[in-house]
């Protein structure tokens, strides 16, 4: 049978939509921040595209997941697309609204660097070349700030290279503490490797284990012994700070 759709099911909070068929299957994931407002446009506008017509005379049901932010619905949706792939949902050329990764580049000295994924290409999980699979990648994070935050932290906790071409002399950024000054032998190559090896490993951590390690480091910051940046720590964890348990709502075909 077709849906009925009844407004006052859905709440009027930020959250992410799930439109299923009646096999179950996912057809369109979105978010919004009036869930109600959006899911009502859909059965009320009479000049809508024929890709919108055809996906309502789908729907089986809708399901939302309801969060606290903008921010948290990004995550959330672009995860979901992630998993289950929807056939309706647009193929964005990359993730830069609002979806931010890192990467951990396969070089002889790697350095950490802002990583875009184009989903019209396979996804972490599909196949992937050799030169993919040896890079390590991170994310994604909830916006491009928290994202360069991270790499902030990297930076003075890591002192990861951040040049695209090695120079020849340390640069300003060894002077400032910030890189090791492989390039000039001030560090073992050894030393370096395991060093960059500590940093992925870091980032891999669940976000409640970031947070940690950054507030460890932000102590030591503040403690007096150190005082070059504890506001780049400080700003990070407060993005992953009180995220709770998100909650579902469902509504079924009539």
């Amino acid at each position: 049978m077709s849906f009925e759709f009844r407004a006052g099911d859905y709440p009027e909070r930020p959250g992410c939509y799930i439109m299923r068929s009646s096999e179950g299957r996912i057809l369109y994931v979105d978010k919004s921040v009036n869930l109600r407002s959006r899911l009502r446009s859909y059965f009320q506008q009479k000049d809508q595209r024929k890709r919108i017509r055809q996906l309502v005379k789908e729907i089986a049901s809708i399901e939302v997941v309801l969060v606290n932010n903008e921010s948290e619905s990004l995550l959330l949706e672009n995860n979901l697309v992630k998993i289950h792939k929807p056939p309706y949902n647009r193929a964005l050329k990359r993730d830069n609204s609002g979806y931010a990764y890192l990467q951990l580049t396969d070089e002889r000295f790697p350095r950490l660097d802002v990583f875009y994924r184009d989903r019209r290409l396979p996804s972490f999980g599909a196949e992937r070349t050799e030169q993919q699979v040896k890079e390590q990648r991170f994310g994604p994070y909830v916006s491009a700030r928290f994202r360069n935050a991270v790499m902030d932290f990297v930076a003075d906790h890591y002192r990861l290279r951040a040049c695209i071409t090695m120079p020849k002399k340390v640069c300003l950024l060894y002077h400032l503490g910030r890189c090791s000054g492989i390039c000039e032998g001030m560090i073992p190559e050894p030393d370096y490797r395991r060093t960059a090896e500590e940093a992925a490993d870091l980032l891999a951590n669940r976000p409640e284990d970031l947070v940690a390690a950054m507030r460890a480091k932000m102590e030591y910051y503040e403690s007096g012994s150190n005082s070059r940046r504890p506001a780049a720590c400080s700003a990070t964890s407060a993005f992953w700070s009180g995220c709770p348990r998100s909650r579902l709502w469902t509504g079924k075909a009539s």
